[in-house]
Order: C-alpha cells, then sequence, then structure tokens
C-alpha cells in the first residue's frame, strides 16, 4: 500500500487531514465527501484517542484510483486488463519467511481489536464495521485458498462479525467444515496496493486462487508470509492481519451496515462469528477503510472485476461480438446495472449479448443495457439520450421473472425466513437494447446516425482562451 500511496500523491489523486478527527463521529463522512465529491484518496494523520494511527480511505475508490494501480487509463481500463488476464497463466505465489506485516506480534490475552481504530461507517450502522479486511481461507478438500472482502462487526476485543453470501466462495468453504464439524480457520488481511485489494472482489470459477489473479493485476510476483496460527498464508507487506477462526453453528446478531445498493436493511440478522486468535501489523500501521454505498469504494470494487470477467464472457457471443466496452455504474451502486458498448452487426445479437450478461457467475446484474458505439458507456447522461432515443419498448426491452437476485438487493423478494442467514432472494432480470440497428441493416442504421457540431473533436475552446 505504500507504493500505491505514493502512485497516487504522485497523480494528484490523495488529500491529506491533519487536524484530529473522531472514528465514532466524523471520520465517515470525511470518507465519503473525499470519495464521492473529489473522487480522491483521503488520509487522516491524527485519530483522536489513537496515538500514532493514521487512516486511509479512497484508495480504490474512483475509476481514477483502479487506472493508477493497474497502470492504464479509466477508458482502457477494462479491455487491457481483460486481455492481460486472457493471456497471462496464473501461477503460485511465493511463499517468504518473514514479512513486515509481523512485525508487531499478539496472542491470547494481548489481543485487543479495540485498540484499532475501526470507525462507524454510515449513520445506521449497528457499530464499528471492518469493511476493508480481505479474508484468506483454505478449501479443506482440495488445499486451495480463497480470498474475498467482507463485512466485520467489531463485537469485542477478541470477536468478530462475519457476513457470507449464500452461494459464494467463502460461504461454500465454510459449509465444507461445517459439515465435518469443524471451524473453519481465517485470516484477515488490511491494506495492500489497489490491485492486490481488487484481486479479493474477483469473482471467478470456484477453486481458483485469487491471490494468483493478484500478481497478474500487479504485473509482478506478490509474496505471501506464513500466520502465527493458523494454517493460511497472507501478503507479507500487508499492514494488519487478523487471525482467528469460523466456529461451525454459531451465529448472532450483527448489522444492519449500510451496504453498496446505499439502502439499510440488507443481510442483518444472525450471521456467523470470527473467534480472533492472533494480530499482527506493522510497526506504524495504517488503517485502510472502504465506505460503502453508490459512488464509493465499495461500489467501484464491485464495478471493475464484474467488467473484466463480463468483458472477456460477451467478446465471444456466438463466435464474435464487436464489444467496445462494459461499464457497470458505480452510481447505480452495487453492479445491478450493466452498460455494454457494441457495434452490431446481424440482427438478434445485442440481445443475445443481453442474455448472456444476465446469466453471468454474477448475481448482482438485474439490469443490462447495450447502446452503440457512438455512445459514451461511462456517461449517465448519455446513457439515458441513448434509451429515448433508440428504444422501442414493445420490441427493445425483455423481462424473465423467477431469476435468483443478490442477497443485498433489498427490492428484490426474500424467500429465505427473515431474520435467518444465509439470506436467498428471487426476483426478475430486464435486457435493453439501446443499439442502432445492426450493420447488415445499413440503411436504417444510417437514419439513427447521431450528429455533431462541426469541427467536433478537432477545434477545442482551450486552445483559443488561451493566450
Amino acid at each position: 500500500m505504500r507504493t500505491f500511496l505514493v502512485d497516487l500523491e504522485n497523480s494528484g489523486q490523495l488529500l491529506h487531514v491533519k487536524k484530529p478527527v473522531d472514528v465514532d463521529t466524523e471520520i465517515g463522512a470525511l470518507n465519503w465527501e473525499a470519495i464521492v465529491r473529489y473522487k480522491k484518496a483521503l488520509m487522516c494523520e491524527s485519530i483522536k484517542n489513537y496515538p500514532g494511527w493514521k487512516t486511509v480511505s479512497g484508495i480504490t475508490g474512483s475509476r481514477e484510483n483502479i487506472a493508477v494501480a493497474l497502470g492504464t487509463t479509466v477508458k482502457d481500463c477494462v479491455p487491457k486488463i481483460a486481455k492481460r488476464l486472457r493471456e497471462t497463466p496464473l501461477q503460485p505465489c511465493r511463499i517468504v519467511k518473514e514479512g513486515v506485516c509481523q512485525e508487531i506480534v499478539k496472542t491470547g490475552k494481548n489481543v485487543d481489536l479495540n485498540e484499532i481504530p475501526f470507525n462507524i461507517v454510515q449513520e445506521i450502522d449497528a457499530g464499528r464495521y471492518l469493511g476493508s479486511g480481505c479474508i484468506v481461507v483454505r478449501d479443506p478438500e482440495t488445499g486451495i485458498r480463497n480470498m474475498s472482502i467482507h463485512r466485520h462487526q467489531i463485537k469485542g476485543r477478541d470477536k468478530l462479525g462475519i457476513m457470507m453470501v449464500a452461494g459464494r466462495h467463502c460461504r461454500m468453504v465454510y459449509e465444507k467444515y461445517q459439515k465435518k464439524g469443524e471451524a473453519m480457520p481465517c485470516a484477515i488481511w488490511i491494506g495492500h496496493h489497489g490491485a492486490t485489494i481488487l484481486a479479493a472482489t474477483w469473482t471467478t470459477a470456484f477453486g481458483i486462487d485469487e491471490l494468483e489473479i493478484a500478481q497478474v493485476l500487479l504485473n509482478e510476483p506478490l509474496e505471501l508470509v506464513k500466520c502465527i496460527t493458523v494454517d493460511l498464508e497472507v501478503p507479507a507487506s500487508a499492514e494488519i492481519v487478523i487471525e482467528g477462526v469460523v466456529p461451525p453453528d454459531i451465529l448472532e446478531q450483527e448489522g444492519p451496515f449500510g451496504e453498496h445498493s446505499g439502502c439499510t436493511i440488507a443481510g442483518g440478522g444472525k450471521n456467523e462469528i470470527i473467534q480472533v486468535k492472533a494480530i499482527t501489523m506493522r510497526k506504524d500501521p495504517i488503517l485502510f477503510q472502504i465506505t460503502e454505498g453508490p459512488n464509493t469504494d465499495g461500489a467501484i470494487l464491485d464495478s471493475i472485476p464484474m467488467e473484466v470477467e463480463l468483458f472477456n464472457r460477451l467478446k465471444d457471443v456466438g463466435g464474435y461480438v464487436q464489444l467496445h466496452n462494459v461499464v457497470v455504474h458505480e452510481c447505480a451502486g452495487g453492479g445491478h446495472f450493466v452498460i455494454i458498448q457494441m457495434t452490431p452487426r446481424v440482427e438478434g445479437e445485442a440481445k443475445g449479448v443481453l442474455m448472456a450478461a444476465l446469466s453471468s457467475n454474477y448475481l448482482h446484474p438485474k439490469i443490462a443495457i447495450t447502446v452503440d458505439d457512438d455512445v459514451n458507456p461511462f456517461d449517465p447522461a448519455e446513457i439515458i439520450w441513448s434509451m429515448s432515443t433508440k428504444v422501442n419498448p414493445v420490441e427493445d426491452v425483455f423481462i424473465v421473472s423467477g431469476t435468483r437476485g443478490h442477497s443485498l438487493d433489498s427490492s428484490l423478494p426474500r424467500v429465505s425466513p427473515k431474520g435467518v442467514n444465509p439470506v436467498i432472494r428471487v426476483g426478475s432480470r430486464m435486457g435493453i437494447d439501446c443499439t442502432k440497428p445492426p450493420l447488415s441493416r445499413l440503411e436504417e442504421r444510417t437514419e439513427l446516425e447521431r450528429f455533431f457540431p462541426r469541427g467536433y473533436g478537432k477545434a477545442g475552446l482551450e486552445d483559443f482562451l488561451s493566450p
């Protein structure tokens, strides 16, 4: 994370607050404003009642910051990373003997989560939360690691809450331990390079190690170190590591917590706990925190991996698609709204792409929209213009009912008992084709060509205003 912070600083993407801030009443709002209004990361350098601590947020909270992390531009990010993942084979990470994440080691009675300045993130949260922890677990049958980000309510000096979504890989691994009547070992690392954090949000085939994906995104090897009390490995240069176990069949009230959708009720109820066995950290740790909600870290971290995975899936629908970009709008919150920019070649191709986008390995997307090559998919105003000028609803809109949805999408009916987790929701999905007629109907396509001002793209006002 240290080198990434330098990159953000050099790119003008890091703000600093030197005045003392309160983790319970102030820092949540400051983090949110930096991300949503300024689209920049924020470092708070003086935390009330936590001498020596610093916090940072928003390092993965904007497309600009993700572009810095991946060494690309906002426009080229998805196609470039999709290509890198297709062409780079996954390799085992290197295990090293020592890591700065273990410069300080606390076990047993010395473990105290209250010594770390976790903050109340949203107004409605049940208490202080760790929202940025990347949890590593190991499949007891295959030995393969899995890494993902979860929310963790601070429940005491050595106890955390955890919400594991039904059907997702972490819960699938937990259920294997649960069936054997065993506790699931886990290690939660906090704070690393933006590319490594992004890898923790990747949804790919079950049995693929996201730490190996991190190496591809980093474009360099990722060094891991063995944990102190559990048989797991974590990034050696992480800021903080929390080691523990998830006991089988112990459930406690957890939540509410302000989730990616921006709505207050989602996933709360009886959830599993983590019994903390050790806390290790750097001598001068910086606590990284994620802010949830539309246009924040939570939405961006959902969006980018989904865009890359969908891009690689959609480009081959029917053998080949003239695909330009895939955008999961962070302003919509939580990846439920997908924009696909393409040039349709033949009749029906756009609808095939929409169906593929709505039936991927992601539960999030419930609305998918195709737009043509003359529409900027990153601009919501352009999407609205395209819908208003290209769509005949009776022909260009379809709805598929009875589909499983994301458990944190409270707009969908819940079919599992209220207050019982994991939550199962069943709803519907919608596709909207906003493209012009395909290239095979060139005359009709030409009728919907977009016009631009004479000299657009060649004459710029800025050039004429300068002395």
